[in-house]
């Protein structure tokens, strides 16, 4: 379901399902190899995979996973009791960090409990994902010009739109009805668009 839609970004190719609104590790896809009971018996694979990317010794790699699938079950749990106000959950670090986001910041006593960094943000995940879908309603429809990209950044609480000129994304986010709030435009360069309709992250 991309549909000209940027990935996530991810730390490593590491394979373990993860719920929606999870970055980082976790988040790179899940793997008909590995299982939550499984984690101390991994294939070779992604043990290798991550001793030459992230120089990790075996011992290390398989301490990152084991944590990677406690973290999965986590913010997964969180999601469902935070709600509304959950806004998106992401991993960092070798010992796989999770951080998980919430607008609500009564929630953050819950978060810390469940053994996780709590951060208060504007935007929940739900209202950012709904934007999303609301552009891509239109581009299927019709592509717009000049506006290849777009997707929900979780790690910065926004919907992401990348564009090669402002105008362009500026009336693909009137025709969707998407507020501009919550919404980054970034030139296709990788520079960010000039000031303007776009708030700024």
């Amino acid at each position: 379901m991309l549909r000209r839609r940027a990935p996530a970004v991810c730390t490593a190719a590491v394979a373990v399902p993860a719920p929606a609104g999870l970055t980082g590790s976790a988040s790179a896809g899940p793997s008909p190899h590995l299982a939550p009971a499984g984690a101390g018996r991994l294939p070779p694979g992604p043990l290798r995979a991550m001793r030459r990317d992230l120089g990790l010794s075996a011992d290390r790699a398989t301490q990152r996973i084991g944590n990677e699938f406690r973290a999965v079950a986590v913010a997964a749990a969180l999601r469902r009791s935070l709600g509304a106000g959950f806004a998106g959950a992401r991993l960092s670090g070798d010992a796989a960090e999770l951080t998980v986001a919430t607008t609500d910041a009564a929630d953050t006593d819950t978060i810390t409990r469940a053994g996780a960094r709590a951060v208060v943000v504007d935007h929940s995940l739900a209202e950012l994902t709904a934007g999303e879908a609301a552009l891509d309603r239109v581009a299927l429809r019709r592509a717009p010009k000049d506006v290849p990209a777009r997707y929900v950044g979780v790690r910065t609480d926004r919907l992401v739109v990348q564009t090669g000129r402002s105008s362009a994304a500026d009336a693909f986010l009137a025709k969707a009805g998407t507020p501009r709030g919550p919404v980054t435009a970034i030139r296709r360069s990788g520079h960010r668009a000039q000031p303007g309709h776009f708030a700024s992250e």
